[in-house]
């Protein structure tokens, strides 16, 4: 399967380059809330009796955009992320209030599809594509009680997700290249953890530059 995948990110990078008008290089930074999902994420929860919150996300990298025609482009991307969710519970007997957080440091490959449409001077931008993620390092869960931070690092089953990215941007033209603003939204499909489905989710606002050569 990852030998498959492997394959086809081989050719969604080739094919673009042999078939491209124009390339642009770019890159981007951003943040947003990220969070978890999935059934036995929501399980956990309702088994501590805790509800499900958000941490701030960030991501930073550089992209490929090639030029296919005048409406249509294909883009990939190396971005760097920093991934995870966030929880809450209240456990009765000794700690109270207890506050969790989970961080991953996450280096992506997104591939997207990307038609435009002119808007002015700029041109809109929706994409959508697969996401190809790495876990760096462990997975860190700190959980906050009666003032005390406690932490333990966990070393994830699969570091090498599968998932999917898609959003809408604009870019508008300033000196030789476009000033670039994109909202995009990240989802994770496979499993993290053996037998466990946490999914990840990202939804960031970014700014960059792209420009051709």
């Amino acid at each position: 399967m990852k030998r498959l995948i492997l394959i086809c990110v081989l050719c969604a990078l080739i094919l673009p380059v042999a078939s491209a008008q124009s390339v642009s290089i770019g890159a981007k930074i951003g943040g947003g809330p990220a969070f978890f999902g999935g059934s036995d994420w929501k399980d956990a929860l309702d088994w501590l009796g805790g509800d499900n919150e958000v941490r701030g996300g960030f991501t930073a990298g550089a992209f490929l955009n090639f030029e296919i025609g005048e409406w249509f482009a294909i883009q990939p991307e190396l971005m760097y992320s920093l991934a995870g969710g966030a929880y809450s519970y209240y456990e009765p007997y000794l700690f109270g209030d207890v506050d969790g957080k989970v961080t991953a440091n996450v280096l992506e490959l997104p591939i997207l599809l990307m038609p435009k449409f002119r808007a002015g001077k700029g041109e809109i931008r929706i994409f959508a594509g697969p996401d190809l993620m790495l876990i760096l390092g462990d997975i860190e869960v700190k959980e906050k009680a009666l003032g005390i931070t406690l932490s333990a690092d966990i070393e994830p089953d699969n570091r090498f997700v599968v998932g999917a990215k898609g959003g809408i941007g604009y870019a508008h033209p300033i000196g030789k290249g476009a000033l670039v603003v994109d909202c995009s939204y990240t989802r994770s499909f496979t499993e993290i953890f053996e037998n466990d489905n946490p999914l990840v989710n990202g939804l960031m606002l970014t700014v960059g530059y792209q420009i051709g050569f």
